[in-house]
């Protein structure tokens, strides 16, 4: 056995013992990035009514300009950026960088 191994599945356990959602389930999010999504998030996700509004608090979601139908111009709006949408766009990156069937 590897010790790196069991140290895994012990912080995966706890952040599930704790908090009640296994967030390492989600490829790409490893035990830090959990920390700060809970974090900055917690566990109650009611305060979003959808998954589009969660999208738009982590200011994920481009500011598409559509006129007859064409994208004039797609940009991030400047807000000031949170852990959780830091933590994400991190294990977005490290995924599609990755040799798996995510990263092609």
């Amino acid at each position: 056995m590897k010790l790196p191994c069991i140290k895994g599945r012990i912080e995966r356990l706890y952040l599930r013992a704790i908090h009640g959602v296994d967030v390492m389930a989600i490829y790409g999010i490893r035990d830090m990035a959990a920390l700060e999504i809970l974090s900055e998030t917690g566990t109650d996700l009611s305060k979003w009514p959808s998954a589009k509004h969660f999208v738009s608090w982590l200011n994920l979601c481009p500011n598409n300009k559509i006129s007859g139908g064409k994208i004039i111009s797609s940009m991030l709006l400047k807000k000031v950026p949170n852990i959780a949408s830091q933590a994400f766009r991190h294990a977005a990156n490290a995924v599609g960088r990755s040799d798996n069937w995510l990263g092609d």
